[in-house]
């Protein structure tokens, strides 16, 4: 289905920059650095100000031994940070280690980046974690050294009820917030002790896109077909029906307007006010990734069906690019408008904004994970072959 209601302007570069990517980075927030967050930034739009490789080069890959399902973070001074299986790996430009950190059984939660460099995760043992930006004891070692030391201290850790796979976001006053398999949305304080908590449902693993406002925007699972609007103290501005949950993490455009996906693969954009604009998806058009938005407010989507979807601001169909596989990662837009994304085919794909496809890189299995573009263009994905795969110039 495809229905289209107030349709919205086009979003220059000037606007989708400073007012959709940038707002949410800074001092007391996240960090200020090239990819601090699973889809950049605090809007969850997935664009960078960087302009991404024109071919695909493997320029290293680092073993982690387990499937790199969640996205890699990257830091203010171009350290890459991904978690997988049971620990954090902090790798630096040239591939190399620079410490690794056991934090416990890792599902999908993606890291997040503080403005003080603390790295926030959360994990399958019920728990956020907050690591230090340069663990004390990872100074001076060899790689071997360690390789064979990954027991370090943690900052703080915070208990919840259940799994932790839905990616920490950090507020503009330093609230990290999560939520849980527990059914609960949880607020944290910069010292990881409990700021709130708001039950909606069974389980939240969407990850929460936050306005300029400090508004936090998220979804609910399993029974609970309610997205929120929530305010810095808890309280629910409103809520939308969405038919089924929302487990993706949901996308704010430069005017305001709310992309995310429901659980039956619907995607919907919806007003500042709460209400539905459009919608459009159905069980053979189905949107299986979280949305990003490019600078001229264009919509882009992984599908269920294998296709990569591209949709103007009115809910319009643009294109669609097919691939050989289902598509969970959630695109990364970079400066130039090119769309990079990973498919189940085991492919990271880099498509045109005009659909068009640039080029695909193979790994050694599906590429669930989501890409981080760095400073220098380098892409950064993971991949189930178990790699975190530098692509670039």
């Amino acid at each position: 289905m495809n229905g289209k209601t107030q349709p919205v302007a086009v979003i220059s570069l000037l606007l989708a920059l400073v007012g959709a990517a940038v707002a949410q980075t800074g001092a007391g927030g996240l960090a200020d650095a090239p990819w601090p967050k699973f889809r950049h930034d605090s809007a969850n739009t997935g664009l960078s100000p960087y302009v991404g490789p024109q071919s695909p080069a493997v320029k290293w890959k680092y073993n982690t031994g387990h499937e790199v399902i969640s996205s890699p973070a990257i830091g203010a001074d171009g350290a890459i940070y991904c978690a997988a299986f049971d620990r954090v790996f902090a790798l630096r430009p040239d591939g190399t280690l620079k410490w690794q950190y056991l934090t416990g059984l890792q599902g999908r939660s993606s890291l997040a980046i503080a403005a003080d460099g603390t790295i926030y995760v959360g994990t399958i043992f019920n728990r956020v974690v907050a690591i230090p930006a340069q663990p004390s004891e990872a100074n001076d070692l060899a790689p071997a050294e360690l390789a064979a030391m990954p027991l370090m201290s943690f900052k703080w850790k915070y208990e919840t009820g259940d799994d932790v796979n839905s990616s920490p976001a950090v507020a503009p006053d330093g609230t990290i917030c999560v939520g849980s398999d527990d059914g609960y949305f949880h607020a944290l304080n910069p010292d990881g002790t409990e700021k709130w908590t708001r039950q909606m449902g069974v389980e939240v693993t969407s990850s929460a896109a936050i306005g300029a406002d400090g508004t936090i925007y998220v979804g609910s699972s399993m029974f609970n077909s309610d997205f929120y609007a929530l305010g810095l103290d808890g309280t629910v501005h409103w809520t939308c029906e969405t038919e089924t949950g929302v487990s993706s993490a949901p996308a704010l455009g430069a005017d305001g307007t709310i992309y995310a996906c429901s659980e039956c693969g619907v995607l919907h954009a919806i007003s500042p006010d709460g209400t539905l604009k459009w919608q459009y998806g159905d069980e053979e058009q189905y949107m299986g990734s979280s949305p990003a938005i490019g600078t001229d407010g264009t919509i882009y989507v992984g599908g269920g069906d294998s296709y990569i979807y591209a949709f103007a601001p009115d809910g319009a169909l643009k294109w669609r690019h097919k691939t050989g596989g289902e598509v969970e990662s959630s695109p990364a837009i970079s400066a130039d408008g090119t769309v990079y994304v990973g498919s189940n085919d085991g492919c990271l794909y880099a498509v045109g904004p005009d659909g068009a496809l640039k080029w695909k890189c193979e790994t050694g299995g599906p590429v669930r994970s989501s890409p981080a573009i760095g400073a220098d263009g380098t892409i950064y994905v993971g991949s189930d072959d178990g790699h975190l795969y530098a692509i670039g110039p």
